[in-house]
């Protein structure tokens, strides 16, 4: 195994679950420092691996094509990029996905060693090796698992994400713009979710800023398009929403803030790979901070609703160093 030339890692959606392949993608480097590493994602997140400093290419797939009416296309691109990784003679398949889809390319990828994490079925065939997930772990530790299990030597898990200078020149002069002043605290709110079950009421985060800004910290709201406009409607001035910037500007935006606080979603996960501190408001199952778990506040419950206002000011007082007294004035009763 030592002698492996070409990798290819598999793990196509969605944002948070292609950041937590980052601490295997480093195992994996480390354990073959001279190998090309080749990352195939689904092409909406190529963004994401543009971050990891230890994969020469990235290779992308419209998972769209592969979808109702656009089968027939999607089933010929999907056609030219098995040619294409059978083409780069792939010693190694690390398949982190476990879609039937994903099987089957490491399948016919050539590939002598297949390593592959999904349940027993008729997919697992499709490796050489199986790991069969443990939901009880981070995904993270789990990926990690998966190449314990192949023998791959593991050091401290490493979870860095790397920014270009033109990145951070971009998100800085993004809040120089919106006048935010570098010597007051930041805070980068993120309060929706790939599911509204998830989210911690928007009054409630909007309670939050309200308070922070009474006792001087700055606060921006992050979000896609129609959180923007939901952002809008509740009253919050366009000059705190995040938009009009590439994607890679907004996660610099989070290496800026002194704290990024929201659910269990994709950006606040690479904001705990940018060594930001956090604060994920969740229900008692989210996915926790890697390596942060003090970093959260669970429901006890499926609700995520029975976070209250004041749990969550008297935790960002400690974790921003404010005075908590000063925060809890703040609290409409």
């Amino acid at each position: 195994m030592n002698g492996m030339k070409e990798i290819l890692i598999i793990r196509w959606k969605s944002i948070g679950d292609v950041v937590f392949t980052l601490p295997a993608v480093n195992c994996i480097r480390a354990n073959f420092p001279s190998a090309r590493l080749t990352f195939l994602v689904s092409r909406e997140n190529a963004f994401v691996v543009e971050g990891f400093a230890a994969i020469d290419q990235v290779w992308t797939i419209d998972r769209a094509l592969l979808r109702g009416s656009r089968f027939l296309h999607g089933t010929g691109a999907l056609t030219k990029l098995v040619f294409r990784i059978r083409r780069q003679r792939f010693s190694l398949v690390v398949d982190l996905q476990g879609y039937g889809e994903t099987a089957l390319i490491s399948r016919v990828s050539g590939a002598e060693d297949r390593w592959g994490r999904t349940a027993r079925s008729l997919r697992s065939r499709a490796y050489t090796r199986r790991h069969t997930p443990d939901n009880s772990l981070h995904p993270a530790r789990d990926h990690l698992n998966l190449l314990a299990e192949a023998a791959l030597k593991s050091g401290p898990t490493e979870n860095q994400y790397r920014l270009d200078a033109r990145d951070r020149l971009d998100a800085r002069a993004f809040l120089q713009g919106r006048g935010f002043l570098r010597t007051n605290p930041l805070v980068y709110l993120q309060p929706f979710t790939s599911s509204a079950a998830k989210n911690w009421p928007l009054d409630r985060h909007l309670q939050v800023a309200s308070i922070l800004e009474d006792i001087g910290v700055q606060v921006i709201f992050g979000g896609g398009p129609e959180d923007r406009e939901l952002l809008r409607t509740s009253g919050v001035d366009s000059r705190r929403i995040v938009e009009g910037v590439p994607r890679r500007t907004d996660i610099a935006l989070l290496e800026c803030a002194d704290l990024v606080i929201g659910g269990d979603t994709g950006f606040l996960h690479l904001a705990v790979a940018l060594k930001t501190q956090v604060l994920l408001l969740g229900r008692h199952s989210a996915v926790t901070p890697l390596g942060h778990p003090e970093q959260a506040i669970l429901s006890p419950g499926p609700r995520v609703d029975s976070i209250t206002v004041d749990e969550v000011v008297q935790k960002i007082g400690t974790m921003l160093k404010v005075e908590c007294g000063a925060l809890s004035e703040g609290l409409i009763p």
